[in-house]
């Protein structure tokens, strides 16, 4: 049924909501005479993201970088022009409930040369490799994940 433009104005501010259906926690609806204490619902009350980004590569990327420009190394993961940032991020992690967001880390090198970005996204030397990716294959294998082979 289409609605006239004008009661369509009208609707602009209004809420609708389903009535067996009462309040939102993260992306799980609560029924009308459902406990709220029940263990179904405590894993979303304080779902929170990993704090380091998602393993694009086991492997380092190589890349030659030029001084006097700043780089933004992305850090979440998701981005398509890894290990540089293209701000897919802010379409996966801009959700109200995330605890953390992950945002690109902005750097500048001194001398123009070949660095070893982390893709791994592990690593505590941000944005630089770290060696972090052998430990994250290790536990893939140990996991019986998948993995990448040299």
């Amino acid at each position: 049924m289409a609605l006239p433009m004008k009661h369509l104005l009208s609707l602009k501010n209004l809420q609708f909501f389903r009535p067996t259906q009462t309040c939102l926690v993260r992306h799980k609806f609560f029924r009308k005479g459902d406990n709220p204490e029940k263990e179904v619902y405590k894993e979303f009350e304080n779902q929170v993201l990993q704090e380091k980004g998602k393993v694009y590569d086991e492997l380092p990327a190589k890349v030659e970088l030029k001084p006097g420009r700043i780089y933004h190394w992305c850090s979440c993961g998701h981005g398509h022009s890894q290990p540089l940032c293209d701000g897919t991020h802010k379409m996966i992690y801009e959700r109200k409930w995330t605890k953390i967001k992950f945002k690109p880390v902005a750097f500048k090198v001194e001398e123009e040369k070949c660095y070893f970005l982390c893709n791994c996204k592990q690593t505590k030397n941000a944005p630089y490799c770290d060696g972090t990716h052998r430990e994250v294959t290790k536990e893939r294998m140990r996991k019986g994940e998948k993995f990448r082979k040299n």
